[in-house]
């Protein structure tokens, strides 16, 4: 448990420390967004670490479902939104994270989440992998750094595939 706790602290640090959301205190204004929220472990601890005040979780029903079970189990700082796809409209993010999911997903499934969370959002941090099906046509991850404004490249660290990176934005 203290291995995942410190990776997900880990990830959402480097994240902060990318896109101008550092340091170990509250963030009462941040609204967050989360793209593929797993059981809601991340959600947890970047609770418990830097208490934003609004988080916004996006994934599949069943997912959704067990997130919210997951969370309904600890005092959370922020309000919590438990959102489908279809339940997206555009919104301002101050930061939106997502480690994997939203790479591994179709093209077709992408351009809602680009034009409705990422290019909303002022930072942003994806953990990039490239293991989808070739007929996905999933954006590459030199594709997403031209389509969002101020992102870049960096590595990952450490490195779980070849092709994989972070792509970060924000100021």
């Amino acid at each position: 448990m203290k291995s995942l706790i410190s990776k997900a602290v880990r990830k959402f640090s480097r994240a902060a420390d990318s896109t101008s959301v550092s340091d170990n205190r509250a963030y009462p204004q941040l609204c967050l967004c989360e793209i593929g929220v797993g059981y809601g472990g991340q959600c947890r601890i970047i609770n418990a670490y830097f208490k934003p005040a609004s988080y916004y979780l996006v994934d599949i029903g069943p997912a959704l479902a067990l997130t919210r079970r997951f969370l309904e189990n600890y005092a959370l700082a922020a309000k919590l939104s438990f959102l489908t796809l279809s339940d997206l409209a555009p919104r301002n993010y101050d930061l939106v994270i997502s480690n994997y999911a939203f790479t591994e997903l179709p093209r077709s499934v992408q351009e809602p989440y680009l034009s409705q969370v990422i290019l909303q959002s002022k930072r942003g941090y994806i953990t990039y992998n490239e293991i989808q099906p070739a007929k996905f046509r999933s954006y590459e991850a030199n594709e997403l750094v031209e389509l969002i404004p101020r992102s870049r490249k960096i590595n990952e660290e450490p490195l779980t595939h070849p092709k994989n990176c972070i792509i970060i934005w924000g100021d």
